[in-house]
């Protein structure tokens, strides 16, 4: 039995401190390496790393270790890092491991949440890349294919600058979508990744207010106000924003509510509920809503904005919130004209001269500075 053991842990030792971790690094002393079955904590060659990145409420998050080639062969060889055509750990030592926190597509395909190892078979210009329900493992070596969640190719490029060492990165975010770049030597894989944000936020808009009290009304107006931005889920939304302005009339539960009910064909009871917040408003809540009617670039719908704020004025004439809202919106105007220039300047003054704040009287005088050397 002796015989049999000895020749067996020598042989472990072997490929734990040379073909797992030493092949990484030339001229590294055997007794500076860590065994994968170390009780030690010692530095490991190829290094830990992880990188995530949050598209609406979803969290994705790859966990890999980085080799480093040092002017070695990476595919083409047979002995190479990762030859061409064989099942690749897409990283060092363990599993490189991706996890979703909702279902996204990966190169279009539905993944489900969850955790799941990765691997690829590297090739001249296409790679597969390989979801497996398998996520433990010991790099590839006991990767078994009848454990795929899924299998797809995308596309391999080169890049100027090589990078020695093993690189994932999140790269061209966007509100519903963003692309895991892989980078090693001089090539380079995007893999592209695709969230249905609306219907993500909405089951965790849902499991969220179940542990809300009924009474939180500020939750349940902010989940209506989502659903009716992004136009989703609007029925569900109605009974949320029913909820809120049974406990507050305010003029921004009643105008979610509003806004909701003339999204499903409910005219003359959105027109009745606008009527009411607009008849109870003060002059804050109209200029809140006439930069929301603006959107965030103050070029959706400048005409419904500037009625708002205006009507905020009337409200309260003496406030300098309302004159610095109807200065901003002369100032952004599209091509502006001297015209427009000379109304920011007066508005800016007004406001300057109707507020007690330090802050907003400096901030008056510099919008005013510079709008009058463009007017002059």
């Amino acid at each position: 039995m002796k015989k049999i053991l000895l020749p067996l842990f020598l042989f472990l030792i072997y490929f734990n401190s040379t073909g797992q971790e030493k092949d990484e690094l030339p001229n590294v002393p055997a007794n500076l390496v860590a065994p994968s079955n170390s009780s030690l904590t010692l530095p490991r060659i190829s290094q830990a790393a992880s990188v995530s990145q949050t598209i609406g409420v979803t969290e994705i998050r790859l966990k890999y270790h980085r080799p480093g080639i040092y002017g070695r062969d990476q595919f083409s060889g047979a002995s190479s890092l990762s030859p061409y055509g064989q099942v690749w750990r897409a990283g060092a030592n363990e599993n490189t491991t991706i996890s979703f926190s909702h279902s996204v597509k990966l190169n279009g395909k539905l993944v489900p949440a969850g955790v799941y190892g990765v691997f690829m078979i590297p090739q001249e210009e296409y790679w597969t890349i390989i979801l497996s329900k398998s996520n433990s493992d010991w790099g590839a070596f006991f990767y078994d294919q009848n454990n795929d969640l899924l299998r797809t190719e995308v596309r391999s490029s080169e890049v100027p600058q090589a990078e020695n060492w093993l690189n994932y990165s999140f790269e061209t975010p966007r509100y519903d979508s963003v692309n895991l770049t892989l980078v090693w030597g001089t090539t380079k894989i995007q893999i592209p990744i695709e969230v249905d944000v609306s219907s993500t936020v909405v089951e965790t808009l849902r499991k969220e207010l179940k542990g809300q009290s009924m009474r939180n009304i500020v939750a349940y107006n902010q989940a209506a106000q989502f659903c009716l931005l992004h136009e989703v889920n609007l029925d569900e939304a109605l009974t949320w924003s029913q909820r809120a302005r049974r406990n507050d009339r305010s003029f921004t539960h009643l105008m979610t509510e509003s806004g909701i009910q003339r999204k499903l064909g409910q005219v003359i009871e959105a027109d009745n509920l606008k009527k009411e917040a607009f008849d109870n408003a003060k002059a804050g809540d109209l200029v809140n809503y006439g930069f929301e009617l603006m959107g965030p670039k103050l070029n959706v719908n400048r005409k419904g904005g500037l009625a708002a704020l205006e009507k905020a004025r009337e409200i309260d004439p003496d406030a300098a919130f309302p004159m610095f809202a109807i200065g901003q919106f002369y100032e952004s105007q599209p091509n502006r004209s001297k015209d427009d220039i000379k109304l920011a300047i007066k508005y800016y003054g007004m406001a300057r001269d109707n507020t007690g704040v330090e802050g907003l009287k400096r901030s008056m005088n510099q919008r005013i500075a510079l709008l009058e050397k463009e007017y002059n």
